[in-house]
């Protein structure tokens, strides 16, 4: 795929679907793509801040090297994304009901986050970084979670029975999300 936009930025976009499309340093800013189609595109070192991805359907879409700052992206099965060189970052985003289960995505940057009902089941998450994000009724099953940073997070439930936590960084109140699912009561 040849690329076709390359080192552009692209404001306040709205209704406009990208698929088949080619990105290449381009930036996003406070763009409207709601229920879009983003399948088959390709996006390299890219960045969407403040914009709204609700719903994008991104089946064989390439990711490589982005960024979504303050952006909300609900709904979307990132496990549909083409595979290969797969690498994104969230910061200070709203993510409600993804899907990032069966991926290979070590090293991932979701910082400052709120990360509601979203599906990292059979996920390689190794040395990923989720410090100060807040997770609400998301799962975590079978992940590789090793050398994994959770500092300042809370409301993640990590069952260390199922998933790979050697060398995970949780802290206090946080690590309590840890024993849940073995039924201890903590008291102070």
């Amino acid at each position: 795929m040849e690329v076709e936009n390359f080192d552009k930025t692209f404001e306040k976009l709205k209704n406009v679907d990208l698929e088949g499309k080619s990105f290449e340093q381009c930036k996003f800013v406070d763009c409207e793509f709601v229920s879009k189609s983003f399948k088959n595109s390709k996006f390299i070192d890219c960045e969407f801040t403040g914009g709204n991805l609700t719903l994008i359907k991104v089946t064989g879409t390439q990711f490589q090297d982005v960024n979504f700052n303050k952006c909300k992206v609900a709904g979307v099965n990132f496990s549909n994304c083409a595979k290969f060189g797969l690498s994104f970052n969230f910061d200070s985003c709203y993510l409600k009901h993804c899907d990032f289960s069966s991926l290979n995505i070590p090293k991932i940057k979701v910082e400052k986050c709120e990360i509601e009902g979203t599906d990292f089941t059979d996920t390689n998450l190794e040395e990923s970084n989720f410090r100060k994000s807040q997770f609400i009724d998301s799962t975590f099953s079978n992940c590789n979670l090793s050398g994994a940073g959770f500092l300042g997070s809370d409301g993640y439930l990590i069952n260390p029975a199922i998933n790979k936590v050697m060398k995970a960084r949780f802290d206090y109140p946080g690590l309590l999300g840890l024993l849940r699912d073995f039924g201890i009561k903590i008291e102070k």
